[in-house]
């Protein structure tokens, strides 16, 4: 105890003041900066000396501009409570860890005097951005047989009761697919525990190719209930668990007679993990997932998941993205649902959407994005001189390189198949990464194979990809829409 030095001693006035200031200093360190102790006037008698100790405690918490995020939300997200000790370092990690994990609103804290002697108001200042999105997509992403166009839009809100719960509703549509999906998470503890439900749908129809006249359709629904909670935050590693319970069912029709359907009832736990270096950024996921055979004595499969991506900061504007990705199941024969697809925009570029499918595999991917001019150059006006925003701001280079395998069940014993160059994809190409000042971005790839494969049906080489998307920025407008009124 920090009294051990002076109890039962003669002491000095000076080591008496010592003593205060130890105790002054302790408070500091602990983050209580309006708990001070001092040494009132008094006759000392008896050797009894009194020193006094104000601990300063918490008064009126309040929240300003608060307009899309409930008070009581912010509340709880706060250790500091009225009338408890008042610790500054505390509010500080608080106000820093909410700002850092709450997208869309911000808090800063001004501390006041309290109205009762020895209490410290809190007053909170919240700056929100507009919680209400929009996004317009198109890409060529869709398959030759229920049309290549796809065209989609998303709308979704970041609060939607005031909760930071997120509301997300969208739907694709080709030539004769629709895909319709939605979801909604809500945190439910003060540690960001969130609870989530998910549902997608498809219902798609072969409308082109050889298999048109046989009136073929699909029709799938999956839904999920979630839970995610972050396990680890550090300023530079994140770990988080995510877990769900899902009902899947898909069925295929001929001429309007379903042919068959799969139920499915799963389970899945997964870890995603986040570390965050001098240079770049890591993303890690490792998953399991159970069927279970509630529904269809079939439906009984496990599977391992898993994906690591490295973003890495080259210098000299150059930026690598490095992926990693793959399914490993020991069961024969999975429902289609969840088998390992590759092929197209998002895995293999140069190949068709969707090539190959099985039950395991991988995909691994490296690409270069680089500066193909100044993004502002320098003009002259007399003794003036004005940066000005040029290509290099809109329009950046790409080059990559996509591989991939996948292993379907091609049976057992001395007659099956073997894996061979069919199973396997593999491509280089070049594209354009470009970013309009109007909110709209587009991505275009030119990929060529490097490898023949036999299940392609509708070979090209080079062939063309695009995804082109358009989000306005509410909140920038809105606010554009003030200024102007206020001139």
């Amino acid at each position: 105890m920090l009294t051990d030095s002076v109890i039962g001693k003669n002491v000095t006035f000076k080591e008496l003041q010592d003593l205060i200031e130890n105790f002054n200093y302790l408070y500091a360190t602990k983050g209580y900066v309006t708990a001070r102790a001092f040494l009132p006037p008094q006759t000392i008698e008896n050797g009894v000396v009194k020193i006094n100790l104000v601990e300063g405690t918490v008064g009126n918490i309040t929240v300003e501009d608060n307009r899309w995020t409930r008070e009581s939300f912010i509340k709880k997200r706060l250790s500091a409570k009225e009338g408890e000790i008042f610790e500054i370092g505390l509010l500080e990690q608080d106000i820093l860890k909410f700002n850092k994990y709450n997208d869309g609103v911000k808090l800063k804290a001004n501390l006041e005097k309290g109205e009762s002697i020895g209490t410290t108001d809190i007053k909170l200042k919240a700056e929100e951005k507009f919680p209400f999105h929009v996004i317009g997509l198109m890409d060529n992403a869709g398959r030759k047989t229920i049309g290549e166009l796809r065209g989609g839009l998303m709308a979704y809100a970041d609060s939607l009761f005031g909760y930071r719960d997120r509301l997300s509703l969208g739907a694709y549509a080709s030539r004769h697919s629709v895909t319709p999906f939605a979801d909604y998470n809500i945190p439910v503890n003060k540690y960001d525990g969130k609870v989530g439900f998910t549902f997608s749908s498809s219902f798609a129809q072969i409308g082109e190719g050889p298999y048109k006249m046989f009136d073929i359709k699909s029709r799938s629904y999956n839904y999920a209930l979630y839970y995610t909670h972050p396990l680890i935050r550090k300023p530079f590693f994140e770990l988080t668990s995510y877990s769900a319970v899902n009902y899947k069912q898909a069925s295929t029709s001929f001429s309007d007679v379903t042919i068959y359907t799969d139920k499915i009832t799963s389970f899945e736990t997964a870890l995603n993990a986040r570390y965050d270096t001098k240079k770049g950024i890591w993303y890690l996921n490792q998953g399991v997932y159970q069927a279970f055979p509630i529904f269809s004595d079939v439906s009984k499969y496990f599977k391992y998941t898993g994906s690591l991506i490295r973003l890495h900061d080259f210098g000299h504007g150059i930026v690598g993205q490095f992926r990693g990705m793959y399914q490993y199941s020991p069961q024969d024969v999975i429902p289609y649902i969840d088998q390992f697809q590759a092929g197209g925009l998002a895995t293999v570029r140069g190949y068709s959407e969707g090539l190959l499918i099985g039950r395991s595999g991988y995909i691994l991917s490296a690409e270069l994005m680089f500066p193909l001019a100044p993004q502002t150059i320098t003009l002259k006006k007399k003794t003036e001189k004005r940066k000005v925003p040029f290509v290099g701001k809109y329009v950046k280079g790409i080059a990559f390189v996509d591989h991939a395998g996948i292993y379907p069940f091609k049976g057992e014993g001395p007659g099956a198949q073997t894996y061979h160059q069919s199973d396997y994809m593999i491509s280089m190409g070049l594209g354009l990464r470009i970013t309009l000042p109007g909110d709209a971005t587009a991505r275009l790839y030119w990929g060529s194979p490097l490898m023949h494969n036999s299940h392609e049906g509708y070979y090209r080489n080079p062939r063309f990809h695009f995804e082109i998307s358009l989000a306005p920025d509410f909140d920038k407008l809105l606010k554009y829409r003030k200024r102007r009124e206020a001139l």
